[in-house]
């Protein structure tokens, strides 16, 4: 039986981390799988799934003998909490497969939860960028924030100022918003993205920097934009 947790939810797309779920396990992991019809709630157990990338698909061995109606939903729940709603594509004895869900829903683990902000918000990190190319040189930019949490925080770049930053010797936050920093935080460029967004009616490209604080965020901050 899984036990419940009273912990709230984040809603995410990023399905990497089912994939890493899988990798970490090595697909021996404990889900109740159900299904509603016909005014009742069908459930069963799975104590092995698999992941198919290529065709995108995910496959679990049912415990129980199972009948599916593959026209409605199916629901998945794993054990750490991770639960999506999948469409059914087969069921040969007992191998259930789904079609991959667009996003899922996991516990939030973090007591200050990631902040997101739209592109039309007027948020702003000031960053300082520490060269080697020049002896001494620095530059202080404003970046627009996609959003931030107590360990890290994305940020829209331009290619021009992509390139800077992995040319840069160190990426120092400096301001959060309009308040400086008590102490000014070193910055660890993780991973960028191209991504398309529309703003004022206009459709822009960029890219999504996302940027590891080595220090955590000063919580009165992280409480002033949790509420």
């Amino acid at each position: 039986m899984i036990k419940e947790i009273a912990r709230p939810y984040r809603r995410s797309r990023q399905l990497k981390e089912l994939s890493e779920l899988y990798a970490q396990s090595q697909g021996n992991k404990s889900a109740i799988i159900w299904q509603n019809n016909d005014g009742h709630r069908y459930v069963y157990s799975s104590d092995y799934f698999n992941i198919n990338k290529k065709f995108r698909t995910f496959m679990f061995v049912i415990k129980e003998s199972a009948g599916f109606d593959l026209s409605k939903p199916i629901y998945i729940r794993f054990e750490e909490g991770m639960m999506f709603k999948a469409t059914g594509l087969n069921m040969i004895e007992e191998c259930l497969t789904l079609k991959m869900p667009e996003e899922f829903m996991a516990y939030e683990y973090r007591d200050y939860p990631r902040i997101k902000f739209t592109p039309d918000d007027s948020e702003f990190a000031h960053i300082i960028l520490e060269s080697d190319l020049v002896k001494s040189a620095t530059q202080e930019l404003s970046f627009q924030i996609i959003d931030f949490s107590e360990q890290g925080i994305a940020l829209n770049l331009s290619d021009i100022h992509l390139r800077k930053f992995k040319e840069s010797k160190k990426i120092i936050l400096k301001k959060l918003f309009m308040v400086s920093l008590a102490k000014e935080i070193e910055l660890d460029l993780i991973y960028h993205k191209k991504i398309r967004y529309k703003k004022d009616g206009e459709i822009y490209t960029s890219n999504r920097c996302g940027l590891k604080t080595k220090q955590p965020i000063e919580q009165y901050l992280l409480k002033l934009y949790s509420h």
